[in-house]
């Protein structure tokens, strides 16, 4: 029993000196080796600490994986744990053109030009990405990207998610209805220019049962100051961020003159 109790505390402090050097060095094994480092801790319980590390450097640092020239090579299922997460730290348009890269790469005999795509090609890359493509929030996307880069592959769709995207495309204030997902950390784009700003027009300001309140009292707002924001354009410009989502931290800060 002694020795089971000696082995037990040997392999605690192994562990966490293990973890203390994983922390440390973390950033550089991503960046040597991404995608082996994420099968093997995604494959084994005991790395849920390290796996956790890494994961939160990838989605405040997403070009360490998805620059990697192995990225094609990265397991179905540890992407769709990298795409589901709302802090990951990157362009929805960019999201979405390496999830194509990586269904693409899946099939060799897929000619280089989208409009060169049968049927059958669509119907292939369809199912090869139907687990991942619930994940990525088109919503998010300004109308001019989404032509560009994803209505060429308007076929994986059904056509009501197609419906639903025009819809909020073109009616003011529309909520999503599929693939409604809170705002991602990486298309939250809000600037403030120092010179519009005044103390009654573009300020940020509380008032009883909405604090904070931005622009003339509901360009961005959250109610009783809870997680739950809403947006409607009234002082600046339409920056495309739905009329309805979730964040899970902000910060205010105060714009003085000199």
């Amino acid at each position: 029993m002694l020795d089971i109790v000696i082995c037990n505390n040997s392999f605690n402090e192994l562990k966490k000196i293990s973890l203390e050097t994983f922390n440390k060095n973390c950033r550089n094994f991503l960046r040597q080796d991404p995608i082996k480092l994420l099968h093997f801790i995604n494959r084994h319980e005991a790395f849920n600490e390290l796996k956790k590390v890494s994961l939160e450097i990838i989605f405040e640092n997403p070009e360490l994986l998805f620059n990697s020239g192995e990225f094609v090579s990265l397991e179905k299922d540890v992407l769709a744990l990298i795409l589901k997460r709302d802090d990951l730290d990157m362009k929805e348009t960019e999201i979405w053109k390496q999830l194509i890269k990586w269904g693409v790469a899946k099939h060799p005999t897929f000619q280089n030009d989208v409009k060169k795509f049968t049927s059958n090609d669509f119907e292939t890359l369809e199912k090869t990405l139907h687990e991942l493509i619930q994940f990525v929030r088109f919503h998010q996307i300004n109308g001019e990207e989404f032509m560009l880069e994803v209505w060429p592959f308007r076929h994986l769709f059904p056509d009501k998610l197609i419906e639903d995207i025009f819809r909020c495309y073109l009616v003011s204030n529309a909520v999503p209805l599929y693939h409604a997902f809170p705002i991602r950390e990486g298309n939250i784009s809000i600037k403030i220019d120092p010179r519009r700003v005044t103390e009654s027009n573009h300020a940020v300001y509380c008032n009883n049962g909405y604090c904070p309140l931005f622009g003339r009292g509901n360009d961005l707002y959250a109610n009783n100051n809870s997680n739950n924001w809403q947006h409607y354009s009234t002082s600046y410009p339409s920056i495309g961020i739905p009329s309805s989502f979730t964040i899970s931290d902000y910060e205010v800060f105060q714009v003085v003159k000199n």
